[in-house]
C-alpha cells in the first residue's frame, strides 16, 4: 500500500471514531513521516509495549507528557514515537503551540498575536520599478520575520519534497 492510501485510510478511521482533530493530525503526520521513509508506523497495541516506549522518552517528551497526564499509555507512546521520528529528521519536536512559543523564547500571547493579529504584523510601502510603475511591498514586523526565519531554517529547509526527489532520480 502506498503512503497516500495509508494516510487517507488513517484519516477516515479517525473521522469515523470521532477522534480529537489535533490528535488525528499527529497520527496522520506520524504515518506520513514513516511511510516517506518506507517503514511501518509503530503503534503500541498493548500496554506493555507502550510502557517500554515511554521509558525511552526524551526529557522534552517527558515534559509534554507531564503536562498531558490524562493521555493513556498507548497514546503517550504514539507521541514518543512521533517525537523520535521528528528527531531522526533533525527537526524540533513540537507537539503544541506552547512548545513552539517555548522554543522561540516568546510568550503564548506574543505567538497568538504574530499568528492571528489583523493589523500591525506587516508594514506596507511602495518602491519604484525600472518601467516607471510601482511595486507594493508588505514587509513583516521584526518579531514575525524572526519567527518565519526560525521555522524556515529549522523545519522547512530540512524537509525534502518526495515528488521532487522522484523527478530528479528519473
Amino acid at each position: 500500500m502506498d503512503k497516500y492510501q495509508l494516510t487517507r485510510q488513517m484519516r477516515l478511521l479517525q473521522e469515523a471514531a470521532e477522534v480529537d482533530p489535533a490528535l488525528a493530525e499527529v497520527v496522520v503526520s506520524y504515518t506520513r513521516l514513516c511511510t516517506d521513509r518506507g517503514v511501518e508506523p509503530e503503534f503500541c497495541l498493548n500496554e506493555e509495549d507502550a510502557c517500554e516506549a515511554l521509558k525511552n522518552a526524551s526529557w522534552f517528551q517527558k515534559q509534554f507528557l507531564d503536562r498531558n497526564h490524562n493521555l493513556g499509555a498507548r497514546l503517550s507512546a504514539l507521541f514518543v514515537n512521533f517525537g523520535k521520528e521528528l528527531s531522526r529528521r533533525r527537526v524540533p519536536v513540537l507537539y503544541s503551540p506552547e512548545d513552539l512559543a517555548f522554543q522561540l523564547g516568546i510568550s503564548m500571547r506574543q505567538l497568538n498575536w504574530l499568528a492571528f493579529a489583523k493589523t500591525g504584523r506587516y508594514t506596507k510601502f511602495e518602491i519604484a520599478k525600472a518601467n516607471g510603475k510601482t511595486r507594493v511591498i508588505h514587509a513583516p514586523a521584526s518579531k514575525l520575520k524572526t519567527l518565519q526565519r526560525w521555522i524556515a531554517e529549522r523545519i522547512l529547509l530540512k524537509s525534502r519534497p518526495t515528488s521532487r526527489r522522484k523527478r530528479i532520480l528519473r
